[in-house]
């Protein structure tokens, strides 16, 4: 007996964030002897896009987020999905669920929401993106699941009114072999960022957003130092950089000069995080961070 595949088209964004990498992970590790999956980015931010190549997929880009790009890309966008013919169409956060509802509502195909953050925050994240959030809430008996990352999205969604019937919670997962405790790197990485071995480190890895509260890290950053001067604090991440003039006017008017290290974004964040004592997250709407099971599997 031969099972068909199953053909997948995910629509989302491809920037570098949790919500990406997570996607990323389950490409890579997706049965492809019965998935057959593809993948059209609606942003025109495709920092992974190449990294989804190389594992063999197809992968389009067109701009849907954009007041020149809608018309245009919707079109493209129809089109696409026309030629690859999917039989499930898995949307991947706000956009990439509205799009794909969009989609498989015109061509009578199945789409499964992907909903990766816990709640949207009036005064920090966009208006359109709240507007779109509960547009989807008014329209989420349509979907054939809607799938979180986290208990605590689920609650929220549904108390805006997101239909209970559709829900199913996948938790995140987390490469225990890559990220693994290791005394080697520990010293190789305060080595490099010239802390010393009685510090005490505490990190967050996050890019610098509203929606990650690092102001708020940093309060209590100031406050923790007053008491224990051998505490240092790591901030990487993209936009945690010292041309940051936001977050670096944050840390003088703190007094935190000596006691923060700004590193910017990482490619080798397994090995990074056992540099770190305590790993911290202060965002303040996030689902299931990525950035807390991988402190976790390190310890």
């Amino acid at each position: 007996m031969t099972i068909a595949t199953v053909r997948i088209l995910f629509v989302c964004g491809l920037g570098l964030g949790g919500a990406e990498l997570m996607m990323l992970k389950l490409l890579a590790h997706i049965d492809r002897k019965r998935f057959h999956p593809a993948v059209i980015s609606i942003s025109k931010s495709a920092d992974i896009a190449e990294q989804v190549r190389r594992l063999g997929i197809e992968v389009h880009a067109i701009d849907l987020l954009s007041a020149r790009g809608f018309f245009g890309g919707g079109f493209h966008l129809f089109e696409l999905m026309r030629r690859i013919r999917p039989d499930i169409l898995q949307g991947w956060m706000i956009h990439g669920n509205f799009a794909a509802l969009l989609a498989g509502v015109c061509l009578r195909v199945p789409v499964f929401w992907g909903i990766r953050h816990s709640r949207l925050l009036r005064g920090t994240d966009k208006s359109i993106n709240l507007f779109i959030e509960w547009v989807l809430g008014r329209v989420s008996r349509l979907p054939a699941r809607i799938i979180y990352n986290s208990e605590a999205g689920k609650r929220h969604h549904e108390a805006m009114g997101y239909y209970p019937g559709r829900a199913l919670v996948i938790p995140n997962g987390f490469d225990a072999e890559k990220f693994a405790p290791s005394l080697t790197a520990r010293q190789a990485v305060r080595r490099s960022l010239d802390i010393p071995d009685d510090a005490v480190v505490i990190g967050m890895i996050a890019r610098y957003d509203p929606a990650k509260d690092h102001r708020n890290f940093l309060a209590a950053a100031a406050l923790l130092r007053k008491s224990n001067t051998k505490t240092l604090f790591v901030l990487a991440g993209r936009g945690c950089d010292w041309t940051n003039a936001e977050v670096v006017s944050i840390i003088n008017g703190l007094s935190l000069g000596d006691a923060v290290k700004l590193i910017g974004e990482r490619s080798d964040v397994h090995e990074l995080i056992n540099a770190f004592d305590i790993g911290t997250l202060s965002s303040a709407s996030e689902g299931f961070a990525n950035a807390v099971g991988e402190c976790m599997c390190c310890a």
